[in-house]
């Protein structure tokens, strides 16, 4: 499960880095599709749902997408 989280963070961190100061991803995690947040202790063999969102920063001097 370690790896599954360590893997989740890194490729937000990759998404944040290259997509700079105009938008913000978002991951969440759930072990029942209900109830969302950054991290969850998830048993050997449970099932965790993965969920993410992007949004759209807009600074000075930027476009709208």
């Amino acid at each position: 499960m370690k790896n599954v989280i360590a893997t989740i963070v890194a490729a937000a961190g990759i998404a944040s880095v290259a997509t700079a100061q105009t938008s913000r991803l978002n991951m969440q995690v759930s072990l029942d599709g209900i109830n969302w947040s950054s991290s969850v202790n998830a048993a050997p063999g449970s099932t965790v749902q993965l969920r993410g969102s992007m949004s759209f920063i807009k600074g000075a001097g930027t476009q709208t997408p």
